[in-house]
């Protein structure tokens, strides 16, 4: 009897399936840096500083410390974000009112490119006073308006009407 040397052959192994990950979905400042990574600083902490809604005093070191390294950044974070300085009020009967303006919201709103050749938009508004002391008989009437179509958008402010008192008609 003559003895063969056996092999065992086996099959290559095939390897285990890997769950997929989970993807998360992105914060808003992470889509940002995404989508924009050519981006000026000054854009950049615009954009962190309108998502964060951070005070402008926190808002106002953190540029004291950022123009040390940074010296072309604005002192003050209102000339960053180029917010106006007054807002032109009219005086419509015993009140004043302030137009921040629906036109503009819209086209925040809208300005992404995947909207840009929309021709409808779906609003909503909302009037209501309200007083904002006790002791007070003076009112404040924010006028809102949010879009539904075609997205839906948070609520944002057209105008503000103040009045000492409780205006007589909602058409003045």
């Amino acid at each position: 009897m003559v003895l063969v040397p056996t092999m065992t052959v086996t099959s290559p192994e095939v390897p285990a399936k890997r769950k997929p990950i989970p993807r998360r979905t992105l914060r808003p400042w992470e889509r940002y840096v995404a989508m924009y990574r050519h981006r000026m600083i000054a854009k950049d902490l615009t954009f962190c500083f309108r998502q964060s809604h951070t005070r402008m005093n926190h808002q106002s070191m953190f540029l004291g410390v950022l123009r040390m390294y940074h010296p072309t950044l604005p002192r003050d974070p209102r000339t960053l974000m180029r917010t106006p300085r007054e807002c032109p009020k009219r005086h419509i009967g015993p009140g004043s009112h302030v137009h921040f303006g629906l036109e503009k919201a819209l086209l925040r709103h809208l300005s992404s490119p995947s909207y840009r050749h929309c021709t409808v938009a779906h609003i909503q508004s909302n009037i209501d006073g309200v007083s904002p002391f006790n002791a007070s008989k003076t009112q404040v009437w924010p006028i809102l308006g949010r879009m539904v179509f075609p997205l839906k958008t948070d609520p944002f402010i057209v105008g503000i009407y103040c009045v000492p008192s409780k205006p007589c008609s909602v058409a003045e």
